[in-house]
């Protein structure tokens, strides 16, 4: 039988040749080379993830400095600038209390149970605007509570006029009051009240916007009479 021409004596000559081409020692280091080599491919694949990481990571903070950086020069050129709040409701309620029923429940001091004293607030003589005569249209009730010894109550009949010049509300003003609302704001603390003269160690700023309680430890230290409160 004839061999065939794969194993024939010339394949033979090259297959030795082939082997005789690689030492022993290359054949030896080549599993160690590979595993370095995979190794060094491994290391370079998390360094590359890593790497990508960190630019999704830097693309991100610039795309939030843009973003907060084009808002600041915007609200820079807005009058209202520093009282934006940022992004702005789908349907804002209207500022301020709602009108007729929805306006809420209206609170006041209450007037005092018992007057010590009643003043008689007359009107000025000139307009204290433009100077010109004063007409008496009505007197409005005006309540002040101050703290003494003991509680004193005090009405101020104030003059409520118009001036004839410019059409002007004017009011007249007693000495001892503290304030020229009337109406809902019409009762208040006295000037001995407000600067605390003649009573110890009591701190009486911004007495009138206090807790209920706080003012009970107040009237405790400073008098005997109770103290109206607001209420609601």
């Amino acid at each position: 039988m004839k061999a065939s021409g794969r194993g024939g004596p010339a394949d033979d000559r090259e297959q030795r040749e082939v082997v005789e081409l690689v030492s022993k020692p290359e054949l030896d280091r080549a599993p160690r080379q590979i595993e370095r080599l995979q190794k060094e491919n491994e290391r370079r694949k998390r360094e590359s993830e890593r790497l990508k990481r960190e630019s999704d990571r830097l693309r991100q903070e610039i795309e939030r400095l843009r973003k907060e950086l084009e808002a600041a020069l915007r609200a820079s050129k807005r009058q209202a600038a520093p009282h934006s709040r940022g992004e702005l409701k789908a349907n804002p309620q209207p500022p301020g209390r709602k009108a007729g029923r929805a306006y809420g429940r209206r609170a006041c001091r209450p007037i005092p149970p018992r007057l010590d004293e009643r003043i008689d607030v007359a009107l000025p003589k000139r307009c204290p605007r433009c100077g010109g005569g004063v007409e008496l249209e009505r007197r409005a009730p005006q309540y002040q509570e101050e703290i003494v010894r003991r509680t004193v109550a005090r009405r101020f009949d104030i003059a409520v006029g118009r001036c004839h010049r410019c059409g002007r509300r004017v009011q007249g003003r007693h000495p001892l009051q503290t304030s020229d609302a009337v109406g809902v704001g019409s009762v208040q603390l006295g000037p001995e009240s407000r600067s605390g003269t003649g009573l110890p160690a009591v701190d009486l700023a911004g007495l009138e916007d206090e807790a209920p309680r706080r003012l009970d430890r107040v009237e405790r230290r400073a008098t005997t009479t109770p103290l109206a409160r607001d209420r609601q």
